[in-house]
């Protein structure tokens, strides 16, 4: 038995009839929960590491700011807020560091091993809810959180022909996936309410079913099956402490208990007999002892062998997108062209070992329009063409508008005095005429009939005029000049909020001095998009090779701040030399001297098919890790450049909308002038006074001279 207490180290050795204490104390306060590997007990305080065996400390290492750990064999696995480092157990020899590309310590890291070791994952979840994997010596992000909501605690199971199965929460909903992100089917599941962050799910074998266990807040835990389905006679209702619990199995006994605290300190341990096999998929906290989660690696099984591949959803409106593919095997090449061919985006897909998958992509840089997607894999090639929209609610103006002609043209036309008198029976209308019902007014008699080719021509003109001319006493006659109104405000001010942010861009590309420091504390100011860095390696790219395809014509950028260049250095990957971070971090040493670069490239040197792919940071936590060139991590400054750029398309984007609507209030307004306009000429009865005319006539075949009296009533 072990437990920490401030700076302390209690082991208890029951090896004897009484109980024997151990106490082993550390410079500073004990960091995380003892972690049990190979008969070696690891703890971590502010700034070490150590091995405890036989009751003493055996070996430590310095190393700040471990959050988290975890181990399988003989590797511990250490989770910083900006780092994972692994080290070897005998000696504590860090053999490999990642750097993190955002916040994360506050869930637990998680191995996973096939039986046979050829299949190891690290998975690292951020505190924002992405999820990333190391796989391959290859940090990647496989599940990104796009809501507001905080993760709970990362589990992993078997769940029918899937293994292994990530499992976890995100506010209310119950997500499982496959090791390469790869969405469930019936998944995430909607619970009553939300996770609880601090305790860890747990996975149990029901008979033939796997059941995924989540921890709901103040609740328990909530039970649900492959399917997707809550399974209600599983869950588990608990007034428990907010702090993981642990299941555990006695073979022996055939007896599975579910140990767990209350608030008070108390231990509580529930028990279930007769239980022949061990049903523990998932055992709650570092799966009940080092946080590694060991299961066969399979998939589904698919009989087709052809390869698909589709992109969903379609149009994409959202800032990303998914590609589904199915019979793509190892690395997958991906061209995105605009519909004028313009190479936009390159990447590699990253092999993966599940089969079919979901690769999900962002659509940074990406305007409205239509995009072809070109895919590589094994030899074959497939073009997929997808629309780029915009996101829904920039479409509720027009929607409003089209509602609202619509009620205007569909609704039930007002029954008049006329209209009932028509369509009385000649019975009732002597009843009402001898009943002094009908009265000389019964009739509405208008003397002026109007012209309806000029109503619409002049509420086209001025929305509402054309109503005015034919019936002032409307409400469409009100109703348009007030949409008028507001759509031009909302066109101003959103055609304003487009040009303040579009001077906010551009004053943060090369519009104001900021300081970048360097690793060893070195200052250095400027732009932080500047022209000569990116004359001066593009130059070095040029040079790399007389047969691809940089050269004078594949570097384009416009010498003045124009409209081009302030798009071209956020939307195209060949103009990021320019960007300070890139600079002084790929092309510079810690001192901000610049160093030699090193480049990734794809294809034989010195062929027409040799392409830049990527480069390699010349320092930092891990300078072997390849960052591909349209990589978050290429340049930050980038990135948040794009944002800026794509924050001030959408304020465009949406006075455009404005400019339609304008122009459907007009086009609405002349159509409903014409509405207007005939039922105004319906009761028009004309005022004609009789008339006299002579003509001749041939009564019995004499020509007689005839006068003649014409009155039209």
């Amino acid at each position: 038995m072990v437990w920490a207490k401030q700076n302390t180290l209690v082991l208890v050795d029951w090896s004897l009839d009484t109980p024997i204490f151990h106490q082993i104390s550390f410079p500073d306060s004990i960091t995380t929960t003892p972690l049990p590997v190979n008969n070696t007990l690891i703890v971590t305080t502010k700034d070490c590491i150590y091995t405890v065996k036989n009751f003493a400390i055996q070996n430590f290492i310095g190393l700040q700011g471990a959050k988290c750990i975890a181990g399988y064999d003989d590797t511990i696995i250490v989770l910083g807020t900006d780092f994972l480092a692994a080290l070897t157990l005998d000696n504590l020899d860090k053999f490999n560091e990642f750097t993190l590309p955002e916040p994360c310590g506050n869930i637990e890291p998680l191995i996973y091993t096939n039986p046979d070791k050829t299949i190891e994952m690290i998975f690292v979840m951020a505190n924002s809810g992405n999820l990333y994997r190391i796989y391959q010596n290859r940090l990647e992000l496989i599940f990104a959180n796009h809501s507001k909501e905080k993760p709970g605690q990362l589990a992993c199971s078997f769940l029918g022909d899937i293994s292994p199965v990530l499992f976890f929460g995100i506010g209310n909903k119950q997500y499982a996936l496959k090791a390469d992100g790869t969405k469930l089917t019936h998944f995430p599941v909607i619970a009553p309410k939300a996770i609880s962050p601090c305790e860890t799910p747990f996975a149990l074998k029901n008979g033939s079913a796997e059941i995924l266990f989540y921890p709901l807040a103040e609740t328990g835990y909530l039970a649900i099956d492959k399917t997707g389905r809550i399974v209600p006679e599983m869950c588990l209702s608990v007034n428990k402490d907010k702090k993981n619990d642990y299941l555990y199995y006695q073979p022996e006994q055939q007896i599975l208990n579910w140990y767990y605290p209350d608030s008070t300190g108390r231990l509580f341990i529930h028990s279930k007999k007769n239980i022949d096999t061990n049903p523990i998929l998932f055992a709650g906290y570092r799966n009940g002892a080092s946080g590694c989660a060991t299961f066969a690696f399979r998939d589904e099984s698919i009989s087709s062998t052809e390869k698909i591949a589709y992109i969903y959803p379609n149009p994409v409106r959202k800032p990303y997108y998914k590609l589904n593919l199915q019979n793509y095997f190892g690395e997958t090449k991906l061209h995105l062209y605009d519909i004028s061919g313009t190479l936009v985006k390159k990447m590699i897909i990253p092999e993966s070992n599940n089969n079919p998958r979901d690769f999900e992509l962002n659509t940074l840089g990406l305007s409205s329009g239509v995009y072809i997607m070109v895919l590589e894999n094994n030899g074959s090639t497939k073009r997929l063409k997808f629309f780029r929209g915009l996101a829904m609610k920039k479409f509720i103006l027009l929607i409003f508008i089209a509602g609202f002609a619509f009620c205007l043209f569909s609704q039930e036309k007002p029954k008049t005095d006329i209209d009932q008198w028509l369509n009385q029976t000649e019975e009732e209308q002597q009843n009402a005429m001898r009943d002094s019902v009908v009265t000389n007014d019964l009739i509405k008699i208008n003397y002026n009939r109007k012209n309806a080719q000029l109503a619409m021509a002049m509420s086209m003109l001025v929305p509402g005029a054309g109503q005015f001319y034919a019936n002032k006493t409307v409400l469409t006659t009100y109703i348009f000049p007030v949409l008028e109104i507001g759509l031009i405000g909302g066109l101003v001010y959103f055609n304003n909020q487009g040009k303040d942010k579009t001077k906010k861009y551009e004053k943060y590309a090369n519009g104001e001095i900021v300081t970048y420091i360097t690793p060893d504390g070195t200052k250095i100011t400027g732009f932080r998009y500047d022209r000569s860095r990116q004359d001066e390696i593009q130059a070095i790219l040029i040079g790399v090779n007389q047969h691809d395809i940089y050269d004078n014509g594949y570097f384009r950028l416009d010498k003045t701040n124009s409209q081009h260049f302030y798009e071209d250095i956020g939307k195209y990957p060949q103009y990021v030399f320019g960007w300070m971070d890139w600079y002084y971090r790929f092309a510079c040493d810690e001192s901000g001297v610049r160093d030699s670069i090193r480049w990734k490239f794809d294809g034989e040197n010195d062929s027409p098919n040799m392409r830049w792919t990527g480069n390699y940071p010349l320092w930092g936590n891990d300078t072997e890790t390849l960052i591909p060139i349209d990589s978050h991590e290429m340049s930050r400054m980038r990135q948040t450049y794009i944002k800026m750029r794509n924050d001030a398309k959408d304020s465009y984007s949406m006075a455009h909308f404005f400019t339609l609507g304008l122009a459907f209030n007009h086009l609405a307004a002349g159509l409903d002038a014409i509405r207007v306009t005939r039922n105004f000429n319906r009761y028009y009865i004309s005022q004609s006074v009789p008339t006299l005319n002579f003509y001749a006539a041939m009564p019995l075949g004499n020509v007689t001279p005839m006068l003649g009296l014409k009155w039209t009533f």
